[in-house]
């Protein structure tokens, strides 16, 4: 008679085989988590995508603004383009952190994927970033553009008027005299109207040096004080004494002229160069940003089947 301890042979491989099975049910539920937590973060990546793809309007407005040419009508567009950065950095920050946290779930085999979609995001970034500074110093420099191309036409203007004004003091008639009075006063407004418009550029483009410009331009209207001083003295009577400074007044004539072969270019090419300058380091990380993008896209389509 067997005792009540003893285990039956029979007993013993169905209790085996029900731990067997316990076991590898465990095992096939851990399996199943494991994978439908891995197909969880592809959707994630999927979801990220979807916001890159979200943003990519703004971005791509945003980069056609930056490639732009600087013009008077730039300030316009750049702060449209300005105004869609804020918006476009959260979205890209969402994808960001939506692929951050499917990472540690993904399978192996997606792991490359989520690399290539968060180089995308990172390099867009980091796009959006540098096309800030580059969008606001558009807009200063198109806005001192106009300033800058309108004080230049000004000068020039007052330049044929002051050689109009020689031109008619050497009648030596009275009225080609107070005809060169007239010519000289205008030219001295729009010489003033000048000035002014540089100090405007100076002012929203520091960067910009308007000082040969300026100074040019003073030398210009006490040349042109002269010329009325002159032309009153000849009016007055006084023709002797007026053809006495004339000397005087054509070799203040020549330096000033020695002066204008001096400047630097225009006020507009000034600006330009420091608009170079000031953007310089921006632009060519914004454009290794923006082939990094495209990489990383071309990378993420070949991942995704597309």
């Amino acid at each position: 008679m067997a005792r009540s301890d003893d285990v039956s042979p029979k007993r013993g491989r169905w209790a085996l085989a029900a731990l067997l099975v316990a076991v590898l049910a465990a095992a096939g539920a851990v399996v199943y988590r494991s994978a439908n937590a891995a197909n969880l973060a592809r959707g994630e990546l999927a979801d990220a995508s979807g916001l890159v793809s979200q943003a990519e309007p703004a971005v791509l407005a945003i980069d056609q603004a930056v490639r732009s040419e600087v013009t008077t009508a730039a300030t316009e567009t750049a702060a449209q383009a300005l105004e869609k950065i804020d918006a476009a950095q959260n979205t890209l920050r969402r994808a960001q952190d939506t692929v951050r946290r499917a990472r540690t779930r993904l399978a192996e085999r997606d792991v490359p994927l989520a690399d290539a979609l968060d180089e995308s995001i990172a390099a867009r970034l980091e796009m959006l970033e540098r096309a800030r500074p580059i969008l606001e110093a558009d807009a200063r420099v198109a806005r001192a553009l106009a300033s800058a191309t309108e004080a230049w036409a000004s000068v020039v203007r007052a330049e044929k008027l002051a050689e109009d004004a020689v031109a008619a003091f050497n009648k030596h008639t009275e009225e080609g005299v107070q005809r060169s009075t007239q010519l000289t006063t205008e030219a001295d407004s729009l010489l003033a109207e000048a000035r002014s418009l540089l100090e405007t550029v100076s002012a929203g483009v520091p960067e910009a040096d308007m000082a040969p410009f300026v100074s040019y331009v003073d030398a210009k209207r006490a040349l042109l004080a002269e010329s009325r001083k002159i032309d009153a003295t000849w009016l007055s009577g006084k023709v002797a004494d007026a053809n006495a400074m004339l000397g005087a007044y054509n070799a203040k004539e020549k330096q000033v002229a020695e002066q204008a072969k001096r400047l630097p270019g225009t006020p507009a090419s000034v600006l330009a160069d420091a608009y170079k300058r000031i953007v310089e380091s921006d632009v060519t990380a914004y454009f290794e940003a923006r082939e990094r993008a495209r990489s990383a896209d071309v990378l993420v389509k070949s991942l995704s089947g597309e």
